[in-house]
């Protein structure tokens, strides 16, 4: 009986050598942990990204230094899912910068591969696969698709940009990859489309939908089941339900009220809260979400921010908060209660360049 066991275990670990060799060999990514290790901070007045390092047991930030310089007017930055690449969106330079980032220090290296896009983007986000990017152009009404080199980097525009409702803001995908939602502030409407897991192209899925006035930024939740608008000039927030066939939205009861001028929207990775910016009464508005019918609950509005706060980004693991204030020029750090979803704030707000207008986090 020994030996059989013995054999068993022999067998057990030469398996588990040979699919370890396996995935080595035949480039198959590693599956990163969910412990945010860098955050990312675009100065929109200074042209230039803050680089922090997070301490996986605080949250605290600590700044790695040196300046690292984008385009003219940067709006957005994101960070590809393998934490390997960040892409800066640059307004008045109408293109994307990129870096690479130093896997022990979070520092970034300028690629100088950028791309162009169309008039005034403001919006951009990375598929959940690290394949493609998309960008809404504010002043063409279009979002543009760019396709990711997974060696160096690089983005490659992908076909022509596609038609979106008028004066498109804000781009979610779906955790799935399978959609896009562009939110179109002039029309209040939010435009879907399919996406071509090939090539990355668009396909337009349905009718716009409606939501509030300025549907600024868009918020998908981890399983693609709900979407959240924040409606900047209504002081609201709009919730849709997402058809996991086809990606069409349907509005889901009335729009929730929050905090003046709700700006920047994130849904916890649990699938159990949504997070809210008021960039008007510097607060944070926490709200329950109905897992089955993507309600949302007020639960919190006391959690108080810097001056104008734009941008809010949450850890992959779902403990911490990061908000950029526009007009304090810092970042908030929160704790997550995991029980509550409550945020306590973390230390003093952290020092960034002039202007931080969106902030992101890598694993």
């Amino acid at each position: 009986m020994k030996k059989i066991i013995k054999n068993i275990k022999f067998i057990s670990f030469f398996a588990s050598l040979l699919l370890l060799l396996w995935a080595c060999s035949s480039g198959v990514d590693q599956v990163n942990s969910d412990t945010a290790k860098y955050a990312y901070v675009v100065n929109t007045n200074d042209n230039t990204i803050s680089v922090y390092a997070i301490d996986a047991s605080t949250g605290a930030l600590n700044s790695v230094g040196g300046v690292t310089r984008t385009g003219v007017a940067p709006q957005t930055v994101v960070v590809d899912p393998r934490g390997k690449f960040v892409y800066a969106l640059n307004l008045s330079d109408a293109n994307i910068s990129a870096f690479a980032i130093h896997q022990g220090t979070g520092a970034l290296t300028d690629l100088g591969v950028g791309a162009a896009t169309g008039n005034s983007p403001y919006g951009m986000a990375v598929d959940p696969t690290g394949q493609f990017v998309y960008v809404a152009n504010f002043g063409d009404s279009t979002v543009s698709t760019y396709a990711i080199n997974r060696s160096s980097g690089s983005l490659t525009s992908v076909g022509q940009s596609v038609p979106t409702g008028n004066e498109p803001y804000s781009v979610a995908v779906d955790p799935r990859g399978q959609f896009v939602y562009v939110g179109n502030c002039t029309d209040n409407t939010i435009s879907a489309y399919s996406i071509n897991p090939g090539t990355g192209g668009l396909t337009r899925v349905g009718a716009d939908v409606q939501t509030g006035l300025v549907p600024i930024s868009l918020a998908v939740d981890a399983r693609g089941q709900y979407l959240y608008a924040a409606n900047y000039s209504e002081n609201t927030m709009s919730m849709f339900v997402i058809d996991r066939d086809t990606g069409v939205l349907s509005s889901v009861g009335p729009a929730v009220a929050t905090g003046e001028f709700p700006r920047s929207v994130a849904v916890h990775p649990n699938g159990k809260y949504v997070y809210v910016t008021n960039y008007g009464s510097y607060t944070i508005g926490t709200y329950g979400i109905d897992v089955d019918t993507g309600l949302l609950t007020l639960m919190d509005q006391s959690a108080v921010t810097g001056r104008a706060p734009n941008s809010i980004a949450l850890a992959p693991n779902g403990k911490f908060a990061y908000v950029a204030n526009l007009s304090d020029n810092s970042v908030s750090v929160y704790a997550i209660d995991s029980m509550t979803g409550r945020l306590s704030r973390i230390g003093a707000a952290v020092a960034t360049g002039s202007g931080p207008v969106s902030v992101t986090v890598s694993r």
